[in-house]
Order: structure tokens, then C-alpha cells, then sequence
């Protein structure tokens, strides 16, 4: 696991790397990672899940691509997710809530690149 520190980062051979955005933590690969149908060198790990630093597609046209439709879309900054699970089940007075969806963005600390990935929410109440 990533939260056994240094240990397990080198068996990855990921070395970590200055993000600058105290919000991510960032990630440079041994070798790249396919997604989304390109290649990624770098990753990052927000609050809620993992995304993919790519290069050679804008944040716009990925997000069109996956069929995500941006909150925010500017010459500045884009922010698009589609949800891809939404469930709610009650069960023995305990509520879960799931929800899963794909993230396209743009992070102004890594101009000219697109940020994508999921994230993960999962809140549990008690009636």
C-alpha cells in the first residue's frame, strides 16, 4: 500500500514529485500507464481518487471524447465529470450512499496538461 511509506513507493518505483497544489499529490511513473487512450507519466492522488496527468489532449476535447459535460469551461480552466455509479441503499437502518465518477480537469500548476480520473464518494448515516 501507498500508505506504507517510503517502502512501497520504491518497489513501485514511483518517485514522488513536487505537485505545488497542496491538494495533490503527484507521482512520477518507471514506466508510462495507458488510459483513456493515452499514455501517462505522471499521476496524481487527490482527496477522492486517482487521476492521470496527460499530455497531447486538451481538458475540452477529452471531456467531449468521454461524454462529460463541464461545469466550468473557459480559456483558463476546465471541470467536467460525469457520474458513473450512483446507489443509495438502506438496509437495517444504515443509509450508504455511492458515487463514482470520471474527472476531466485542468490544474493551473500543470499547464498545457489534462487531469483525469475517478472519484470515489461513499457516505454512511444511521436512520
Amino acid at each position: 500500500m501507498i500508505s506504507d511509506g517510503p517502502v512501497a513507493l520504491e518497489k513501485l518505483g514511483w518517485k514522488e514529485a513536487t505537485s505545488g497544489n497542496l491538494f495533490l499529490k503527484q507521482y512520477d511513473l518507471p514506466e508510462p500507464v495507458r488510459t483513456f487512450g493515452r499514455e501517462a507519466s505522471s499521476i496524481v492522488f487527490t482527496a477522492t481518487g486517482p487521476m492521470a496527468v496527460l499530455d497531447g489532449i486538451s481538458a475540452p476535447d477529452l471531456g467531449h471524447e468521454l461524454g462529460i459535460v463541464p461545469t466550468v469551461s473557459t480559456a483558463e480552466k476546465f471541470l467536467g465529470e460525469k457520474a458513473v455509479v450512483e446507489s443509495t441503499e438502506d438496509a437495517n437502518g444504515i443509509k450508504i450512499e455511492t458515487r463514482i465518477a470520471l474527472n476531466v480537469t485542468t490544474v493551473d500548476l500543470h499547464p498545457g496538461k489534462t487531469v483525469a480520473g475517478c472519484s470515489y464518494a461513499l457516505n454512511v448515516t444511521v436512520n
